[in-house]
């Protein structure tokens, strides 16, 4: 996987007072939850969504990383 600049949820939610506002937080989820649709689509399960494992790139684009704890779904 290539570097990408950025922060995960957890550490924006530190700077920004443990609160987002709607507008953020859809754009935030929105992109996520679409992932996680391919993701279960193509027969996976994540099993570890956590702010940690939700990295913000620079430009504020999400995307949901640490597939360790991955399973096929049944």
């Amino acid at each position: 996987m290539e570097y990408e600049e950025g922060e995960n949820l957890s550490g924006h939610l530190g700077h920004h007072g443990g609160f987002l506002v709607e507008s953020t937080l859809l754009s935030i989820f929105i992109p996520i939850l679409n992932g996680l649709q391919a993701v279960h689509d193509a027969g996976l399960l994540h099993l570890d969504i956590k702010p940690d494992n939700i990295y913000l790139r620079k430009g504020g684009q999400p995307m949901l990383i640490d597939f360790g704890s991955s399973r096929q779904a049944r």
